[in-house]
């Protein structure tokens, strides 16, 4: 089961910035306010935010989720909290705590819902994290985990997830491959299996980051469906910088796998 945000728009100070319509796979959005849709798609996936506001917010969107859900955000200027609700089609009522608790996901499922660049989520360290829980302080890998991450089965699958890793191409001018250590840290190789590098340009190290995020996303999507939970896939934003000079094109490709909705903004 997966959410699918169809339609959203927002104003600022009482004038319409934004009026956006998604595909159900994906859409790359250009020209948008991309800090402010993406604090709301955050909301809207069940992520906290908390940014302070310099201008008065409102939005609307439209969510399909098993049915339609209609949500409204309201956040007044110099505030950090939003007023939300959510209703559904054809019926009446307060439906906004029934889809939060659908889209709510654990702490550190939170952070592969959206990619930002250079964030400090450290993407290719994370599996290496989770594999050695010093890590973390004292008893809060489980916490940020719902407590599965201690489990037997957790660290089974992230064994087997390590040891059943095909490297991926980066950069197939410079035969750039992202490997993935026994450690659980993602690195970058000279061919398929050559040595590891550390040396590399501003857009390939983008690439690095990315395609790490890629795999964490898949590596909990895999995790949940082996333990036979009903988890909802919420959409997965990535943000990248403005410096960005290269095509899409795999990135979009290679989303399919996801089987999930992606927003590039």
């Amino acid at each position: 089961m997966k959410t699918i945000i169809k339609k959203l728009t927002v104003e600022e100070n009482g004038v319409k910035t934004a009026d956006i319509t998604f595909e159900s796979f994906c859409t790359v959005l250009n020209n948008a306010d991309n800090e402010i849709i993406l604090e709301i798609i955050k909301l809207l996936t069940g992520i906290e935010a908390t940014e302070k506001s310099f201008v008065t917010v409102r939005f609307s969107a439209e969510v399909e989720l098993v049915e339609n859900y209609y949500i409204t955000g309201y956040k007044k200027k110099n505030s950090k909290n939003w007023v939300l609700y959510a209703s559904k089609n054809n019926s009446d009522g307060d439906y906004t705590d029934e889809y939060f608790s659908l889209v709510k996901k654990s702490v550190e499922e939170s952070f592969v819902t959206s990619f930002e660049y250079k964030s400090k989520q450290n993407y290719p360290l994370r599996l290496a994290f989770y594999k050695d829980c010093k890590y973390y302080f004292k008893g809060r890998f489980s916490e940020m985990t719902n407590g599965v991450g201690v489990t037997r089965s957790f660290q089974a699958f992230l064994s087997s997830f390590i040891k059943d890793f095909e490297p991926e191409q980066i950069n197939k001018e410079k035969n750039l491959w992202l490997g993935l250590k026994e450690t659980g840290e993602f690195v970058v190789t000279k061919g398929k299996a050559g040595e590891e590098i550390t040396d590399f340009s501003e857009d390939d190290f983008l690439k690095y980051s990315l395609l790490c995020f890629m795999n964490l996303v898949e590596f909990w999507d895999e995790f949940n469906e082996i333990r036979n939970i009903n988890t909802i896939k919420t959409p997965v934003v990535i943000k990248l910088p403005d410096s960005c000079d290269f095509a899409l094109d795999y990135y979009i490709a290679r989303t399919r796998e996801m089987n999930k909705q992606i927003l590039f903004l």
